[in-house]
């Protein structure tokens, strides 16, 4: 299973200062483990030890603010983030580029804008424990950055998305859960199905052809 996807932690990030000329560190947990995560109905947590062959294989991952490829602030590649696991979890330090992606993040982090990391990943085996509603991140495929968030929870959409969707009357949450609950092989009741036709008709006017609500509901209950 290759997911991406996006977790909230703590404590904070913190700002190690250097001598002058010197790059400033920001030091932090990416993810930590064996602390359950809420996602679209069920939990979800990392599983000590998941990182260790991502590490072990040195892949090539950056630092990033909110998750944002057009702001670097450092990457493995070049040994300016490094990462290691403990028995806490994923931590990461990163000697923060001189640039105005970096002296941003420094200056949000120091006054508390911004106060969370997450990571971004993809799965490379899991454990499923129906009877909880719990899945076990065993082991990682692919580390692909470390950020220091805003908002530290996965979200399937951008926050301009979200709110447009918002507008039109989606709950956006509901439909993440639901995709969630699919792809987990969970079953989906009628709601759900209601609730998906609706996000549907919002986009019918965007594809071409005629999107008929019986297929519609054929198929999402193909995902169950």
């Amino acid at each position: 299973m290759t997911e991406k996807r996006r977790f909230s932690i703590a404590p904070p990030p913190e700002i190690v200062a250097r001598a002058e000329g010197e790059p400033a560190t920001i030091t932090g947990y990416a993810a930590v483990f064996n602390q359950a995560t809420e996602l679209w109905g069920f939990r979800e947590q990392i599983a000590p030890g998941a990182f260790a062959r991502a590490l072990s294989e040195n892949q090539d991952v950056r630092a990033l603010l909110n998750h944002d490829p057009n702001l670097v602030l450092g990457r493995t590649k070049n040994d300016t983030l490094t990462l290691e696991e403990d028995d806490h979890g994923l931590k990461y330090t990163v000697q923060v580029a001189d640039t105005s992606a970096g002296r941003d993040a420094l200056e949000l982090i120091r006054r508390g804008d911004v106060d969370q990391s997450s990571f971004a990943f993809s799965v490379r085996t899991e454990t499923w424990k129906k009877d909880d509603q719990l899945v076990t991140i065993d082991e990682i495929e692919m580390l692909y950055d470390v950020s220091p968030v805003t908002y530290p929870a996965y979200q399937g959409t951008s926050v301009s998305a979200r709110s447009a969707l918002a507008e039109a009357g989606i709950d956006i949450e509901a439909f993440s859960r639901i995709l969630g609950r699919s792809n987990r092989g969970l079953p989906l009741d009628q709601a759900d199905i209601d609730l998906a036709w609706e996000f549907i008709k919002q986009l019918r006017s965007a594809l071409p052809g005629t999107i008929k609500r019986d297929a519609a509901v054929e198929a999402l209950k193909n995902f169950a």
